[in-house]
């Protein structure tokens, strides 16, 4: 397809294009106002008329364009003939040396000729020798790109007699007796493209001497035909779009009515999402609630335990360990939501400095370690070499992000591993991975991690906990340093969340050989603590900086047994349902202090398989303590399938 035929099909395209959109918009209007119309099949008549007369005035154009230049060309070519004949052509020869007085005169002719005439590139004369060869016989320097110098091969003088090999058909033609003219078909040769007019040199007894050959860079040539044709596409389809314009505009009489139902639907979508947003905060707010009442009757429970009983210092000491473990979680939510008041607010800084990436990760890490070898989880590093050796951000706000997910990869995956990748781009980005082997995210889920207010894990029932602000902060704090995170997610396969950050161009690179000592060799290894309260104690002092709360200390031999057989029956029989370590076994202290046979459910699924299995053993519970916000079934629906 040339030229032309595209410019054809662009104009064909706009003028449908133009038609197609108006009718839409129209007809669109239309439904508004209660209608069903568009554009009317006379305006699409009209603009089709526009389009095929536009297309044929084009041509029209184009050919009156060709003619005009192959006429300029074609009446120079014998004037200029003319000259060279008089001022002695025919007196040079093959064998006329380059000095020769007459020789060197049709020359100076040639180039002020270019000089006068701009827009010619060449002029030239050939002869036919004894084998029928064609040669240039006065071909003078030419300067092509105008600058007054004649620069290189291309712009020198040609040698006389310089066989020609490109002979176009006309030049042949002219040769063997033809009258010349104008050739617009391009011939290439080591000068260029060009479109060339010839005309014949006869001396006075009418025997041809020669063909004086003038060139036209065929570019140009072209150029100005697609010129011609495009001005003229161009005005039909501003004439043809202008048409549809206003055909669209007299048909819009029913645009106020249209506008105000439009301004309606508007209304009705933002009290909508208003009202959508209302039930996410009121959603969170019962979430934050439970999370910070939680902590709370942790610490005045066992703070009341330790001022109104004799506990042993064993005791005191795992006591003032569940207060202050609690209390961290519960500082860790209030600066959660600080945070993101102060993000919101706009308040909320970074201070970046040069950092190393491997001794960031390698911390977090060691931060994390016990908490994956408490589930039993692999802890993996997977260094992609290149590695930046710096980059430049907030070490305390990229850590917390880092704790942040990895705490969140180590929380979401039941079994298998959490990966910690660190690598790089191709664009200078660094990249920070976190995989997980977990439960992964639901497609719809995964576009509103990041907003406030709303969890994958949602609902009453939810099986992990915490606040749903940490990926939140940690987005936004990513992006206050340059970066962003992004997520990747395959349910019940796993999930990766990366935090990306820029690289200070000139930051040099380091390789697997700059690593003198593996990733993890900081990591302390110890064997995991026997007992449940000193894995307790080793989880809460290694995950102090983490966004969710440590695992909760053990479960104290009271509510171990308390399930067990009792030796008395006098008690009421309790049932106590509390995914809670720390208040579950506060209220199991009380209970069983007050005489109560305590029988414990960690979840509401486990407190209807409890109470179902005493009531079939014909030992009904006399209470149940139900909490509202369990995993796998909430106390509600636990309450509901038991009445």
């Amino acid at each position: 397809m040339d030229q032309t035929s595209l410019h054809y099909v662009l104009f064909v395209t706009i003028l449908v294009a133009g038609l197609v959109v108006g009718h839409i918009w129209m007809r669109n209007r239309a439904d508004l106002a209660g209608q069903r119309r568009g554009l009317p099949w006379t305006v699409w008549a009209i603009v089709c008329a526009m389009g095929i007369a536009g297309i044929l005035a084009s041509d029209q154009r184009t050919h009156y364009e060709r003619q005009r230049i192959a006429g300029f060309l074609s009446g120079l070519a014998p004037t200029y003939a003319r000259e060279m004949l008089e001022a002695g052509l025919e007196h040079i020869t093959l064998d006329t040396p380059p000095d020769d007085p007459t020789y060197l005169h049709l020359i100076e002719l040639q180039k002020r000729w270019q000089e006068i005439n701009p827009t010619i590139a060449d002029i030239y004369t050939f002869i036919l020798d004894d084998q029928k060869r064609t040669r240039l016989l006065v071909d003078s320097e030419t300067d092509y790109d105008r600058n007054g110098q004649y620069e290189g091969e291309r712009e020198a003088r040609t040698a006389i007699g310089e066989i020609y090999d490109e002979a176009w058909p006309l030049l042949v033609n002219t040769f063997n007796g033809g009258r010349g003219g104008f050739e617009e078909e391009p011939v290439t040769d080591r000068w260029g493209t060009w479109v060339s007019s010839c005309y014949p040199i006869k001396n006075e007894q009418g025997k041809l001497i020669g063909v004086l050959g003038v060139d036209f860079p065929a570019s140009q040539f072209v150029a100005a035909q697609q010129g011609a044709t495009l001005f003229v596409l161009g005005v039909t389809a501003s004439l043809a779009l202008l048409t549809i314009a206003v055909a669209a505009i007299a048909r819009s009489g029913a645009a106020a009515l249209a506008r105000e139902r439009e301004l309606g639907e508007a209304r009705r979508q933002t009290a909508e999402a208003a009202l959508a947003g209302s039930r996410a905060k009121s959603a969170f707010m019962a979430h934050m609630s439970h999370e910070i009442r939680t902590p709370v009757a942790a610490i005045v429970g066992y703070a009341d335990l330790l001022g109104s009983t004799a506990v042993s210092p064993s005791e005191q000491q795992e006591h003032l360990g569940t207060i202050a473990r609690n209390g961290q979680h519960l500082l860790t939510v209030i600066n959660d939501i600080l945070d993101l008041s102060a993000i919101d607010a706009g308040k909320l800084t970074v201070h970046p400095e040069p950092i190393d990436p491997i001794a960031l990760v390698s911390e977090v890490g060691a931060l994390l370690d016990v908490r994956c070898r408490a589930k039993d989880l692999e802890l993996l590093y997977d260094l992609r070499w290149p590695i930046p050796a710096t980059i430049d951000a907030d070490p305390v706000r990229l850590r917390q992000i880092l704790v942040n997910l990895v705490g969140n990869a180590v929380k979401f995956t039941p079994s298998g591993s959490v990966t910690i990748s660190l690598g790089a781009d191709l664009i200078g980005r660094v990249l920070i991975s976190i995989t997980d082997t977990g439960v992964g995210i639901r497609p719809d889920q995964v576009g509103q991690l990041f907003q406030p207010f709303v969890q994958g894990d949602a609902g009453m029932d939810r099986r992990f906990g915490g606040t749903g602000l940490g990926l939140t902060i940690s987005r936004r704090l990513a992006q206050a340093m340059g970066g962003d995170i992004t997520v990747t997610s395959t349910l019940g396969v796993g999930s990766t969340f990366t935090v990306v950050l820029p690289i200070r161009p000139g930051t040099p690179l380091l390789q697997a050989a700059d690593l003198t000592r593996p990733l993890d060799a900081d990591i302390p290894r110890p064997a995991l603590p026997h007992t449940s309260h000193q894995l307790d104690r080793a989880i809460a002092e290694t995950s102090a900086a983490s966004s969710s709360p440590a695992t909760p200390s053990s479960v104290p031999q009271p509510e171990a047994t308390s399930n067990a057989a009792h030796d008395t029956a006098a008690g009421p029989r309790v049932v106590l349902a509390e995914d809670g370590v720390d208040n579950r076994r506060l209220l199991t202290f009380h209970l069983k202090r007050l005489g109560a046979q305590v029988h414990i459910a960690c979840d509401g699924r486990e407190a209807v398989k409890v109470i179902t299995d005493l009531h079939a053993a014909g030992t009904p519970a006399d209470i149940v303590l139900m909490d509202m916000q369990m995993p796998e079934l909430d106390g509600y629906a636990a309450t509901q399938h038991l009445r």
